[in-house]
């Protein structure tokens, strides 16, 4: 009970924290943007040439763990973020998601390369394309990967 009101709190304090975010945004020149796309939601951390696509995960009462490998992940640019710059862009990002009202968590795990997701889609004879920015699409029918056991769908 307590952890529903909680979440009925943060949803009515949400609009005021985004903006006070939003503020500073403005003001240290950086950009958090997030889009809905069906069930997925995608975080993109844009700084002068610098553009991070975060890799997060949300749970019903606003809790969010931020993958911080994804920060290491750079498509626009190989080389890796430096030690201040990282802890300023992993600042940031903790800032916006505490916006939710929920607690924010940070995980080392190691992220699957996209080379691991088409080894796995080759093997399993399951069509790709893959664009110039490095996304990959595909179309399969969950339960067909189900019946064949194969990961991450086979749990």
């Amino acid at each position: 009970m307590f952890k529903f009101f909680q979440l009925c709190r943060s949803v009515y304090l949400l609009s005021k924290r985004l903006d006070e975010n939003e503020a500073q945004q403005l003001r240290e020149n950086f950009s958090i943007k997030s889009t809905q796309e069906g069930p997925e939601r995608y975080i993109t951390y844009s700084e002068s040439d610098l553009k991070i696509d975060v890799i997060a995960e949300y749970t019903w009462a606003n809790d969010v763990v931020i993958f911080t490998d994804s920060l290491r992940d750079l498509r626009n640019n190989s080389a890796e973020l430096s030690t201040d710059v990282y802890d300023r862009v992993l600042k940031r990002l903790v800032a916006y998601f505490s916006c939710w009202g929920g607690k924010v968590s940070l995980s080392d795990q190691k992220l699957s390369a996209g080379d691991d997701l088409k080894t796995m889609l080759k093997d399993s004879n399951i069509p790709f394309s893959e664009t110039e920015d490095g996304t990959i699409h595909f179309s399969a029918d969950v339960d067909v990967l189900r019946s064949k056991h194969i990961p991450p769908f086979d749990k």
